[in-house]
């Protein structure tokens, strides 16, 4: 009967297919008109190349503006619309120039009335990369309109960025047509299939590398097994960073939302970033008070922190008066000195990890003064000063085995190559991982993180985020990136770049809404880090007392019991290179 339904369906399509009517002309793309802030935007038709078209209408925009739609491309729809039409909006599209951080372009889609009320039957949010991406997204139209009273209308103003569209069409369909019949592109990536192989090989990994057997022998106080007794294994924390960014004010906020926001902290992550309040020009323009607070809470409260950043070496994210000293190189050394006497002095001891130097491919102007060698005075400076803290270089390039010619991640290996031919103490390499819709697939992700474990040294994602409305695709990646980086052996930290969309640079890539309800991102978080790759347990002891588990590497709450014994409860460490392997003496009671 399902085989029957399903044939028949697809019948009906076919037939749609065959009577539906275009509501746009074949040119549509050379129609096209800038809107809004036209002078942040630029627009071109010109001819396609590689794409299933004639023309390409070439749209740049040189800023990111205050709402996305400031800077928009129309084309009006010559023919009347009716309430419940259902349509199909198609074109090809692809990135000239993408985002810094991700490497696609952004734009939104809308159809929708003119204005002044602008009313949406439908707005679909897009991330594209290099190569052509076909775009289809059905629609049921929600208000009617004469001819030419409705547009399509991409929303540009995402940043500077320069995207091509091609085959632009808009298909109306015979009455009947079910509008989820019609094809809806979905953001897909290699890898995403929940059979694919890579995954069960990942797993296999995590399996070897992550997990490790801990033996409790329970004894009494002379010294002979206690068989049956009940052992609980019940993990704290996980040994891999498992973390989140951390907004200081958030943390104290007062009311219901920072209730909830320490909750989360507490419950969720065993290593937080302080976003903002440590990096150079916020600690000392307004933010020392409060990002010292939030590091004493985070501190007392057991989180290990990572400090970001120590420098972020170019002038837009450097203290005002630092272009000041362009022409005097040692004012420009003794400012970085004095500023990592004081915030390494005042932060010792309470910071596991720094980011020393952040961004060095687009932010350069310490280097270009001082010199490239600088980098390594640097990390000798921080090492001096803070020598128990595990020292990082962070920047964005995506870890792609196919980006291996791309200019940044050829540029980030040659500043770890000479870190280390020049005996810096770096310690860890940090990978940002903000991504948009234009995913890397995970076997090319295991590529690029290859690469930079020849390096042999720890790998760090540093600031992890799914900028998307697709939730779908979201709850996909968040996946299956997790898993790629928890089953490679030189991964040992990913860090979210916050985790609630009421406090997060981009608010949809939150694993919580603003109304605190999970995404299904979030929920994947939450199934694979505190569920699938978490160990609580209980065991019985055997003859020779002993109980054993396979369990997670992490720290431990052992509670062990037995008839006549008072309980013992203790905290332990369970890691690859001290595994657990402890005697409890229980005491009669």
């Amino acid at each position: 009967m399902l085989l029957a339904a399903l044939c028949l369906a697809q019948s009906a399509l076919a037939e749609a297919e065959q009577s539906r009517k275009s509501l746009l002309p074949p040119d549509a793309v050379t129609r096209l008109s800038l809107a809004g802030q036209a002078h942040l935007g630029r627009l071109a038709v010109e001819p396609a190349t590689g794409a299933p078209a004639t023309q390409v209408a070439r749209l740049e925009t040189t800023a990111r503006t205050q709402n996305d739609w400031d800077v928009s491309a129309t084309v009006s729809i010559p023919e009347p619309l009716a309430k419940g039409e259902v349509l199909l909006l198609t074109f090809h599209a692809r990135a000239v120039k993408g985002q810094p951080e991700t490497g696609e372009a952004r734009f939104a889609v809308d159809v929708q009335t003119n204005g002044p009320s602008y009313a949406k039957s439908v707005t679909r949010y897009f991330g594209v990369g290099s190569t052509w991406q076909r775009c289809e997204t059905p629609l049921v139209v929600a208000h009617a309109t004469p001819a030419g009273g409705s547009n399509v209308s991409f929303r540009l103003g995402f940043g500077a960025q320069i995207v091509e569209i091609a085959g632009l069409e808009l298909w109306r369909y015979p009455d009947g047509t079910k509008v989820q019949d019609l094809p809806r592109s979905a953001t897909r990536y290699a890898g995403d299939e929940p059979n694919a192989a890579w995954r069960a090989e990942a797993d296999k990994r995590i399996e070897q590398l992550r997990k490790g057997d801990a033996t409790i022998r329970v004894a009494g106080a002379d010294g002979k097994p206690i068989a049956g007794a009940k052992v609980e294994f019940q993990m704290k924390r996980h040994a891999f960073g498992f973390g989140s960014a951390v907004d200081a004010g958030t943390l104290f906020l007062e009311g219901p939302d920072g209730d909830r926001y320490r909750k989360i902290v507490l419950e969720n992550y065993g290593l937080a970033t302080i976003e903002n309040h440590l990096k150079w020009p916020y600690w000392e323009d307004w933010g020392r008070k409060d990002g010292l607070r939030a590091l004493d809470w985070l501190h007392d409260k057991g989180i290990l922190v990572r400090g970001h950043t120590l420098i972020w070496p170019g002038w837009k994210e450097m203290p005002k008066d630092m272009p000041s000293l362009e022409n005097d190189p040692a004012a420009l050394r003794k400012r970085v000195q004095t500023h990592f006497e004081d915030i390494l002095g005042v932060t010792r001891g309470k910071i596991v990890e720094w980011d020393v130097m952040n961004e060095p491919y687009a932010q350069n102007d310490m280097m270009r003064i001082l010199g490239w060698s600088e980098m390594g005075e640097w990390f000798r400076m921080a090492k001096r000063l803070e020598p128990n803290a595990r020292l990082a270089v962070n920047d964005y390039p995506l870890p792609d085995s196919l980006g291996g010619g791309s200019a940044h991640l050829n540029h980030y290996a040659g500043v770890v190559e000479r870190l280390l031919a020049e005996k810096a103490p770096v310690e860890a390499i940090g990978f940002q991982g903000h991504f948009g819709d234009n995913v890397v697939p995970p076997e090319r992700l295991l590529g690029g993180l290859d690469r930079f474990a020849k390096f042999g040294l720890p790998i760090v994602i540093t600031e992890f985020d799914i900028n998307t409305k697709d939730e779908d695709l979201q709850a996909r990646y968040m996946r299956d990136f997790l898993t790629a980086c928890f089953s490679h052996p030189s991964v040992d930290t990913v860090v979210i770049w916050g985790f609630w969309e009421g406090r997060h640079w981009f608010p949809d890539a939150g694993l919580y809404r603003r109304d605190w309800s999970l995404r299904p991102q979030g929920q994947v978080w939450l199934d694979l880090v505190k569920k699938r790759w978490w160990t609580n347990a209980a065991q019985t002891s055997d003859s020779r007392g002993e109980a054993r588990v396979s369990g997670f590497f992490g720290d431990y709450e052992v509670v062990v019991s037995a008839p006549g014994f008072k309980a013992m409860r203790t905290s332990v460490g369970h890691t690859k290179a001290s595994p657990l392997n402890r005697t409890v003496v229980l005491e009669r009671g």
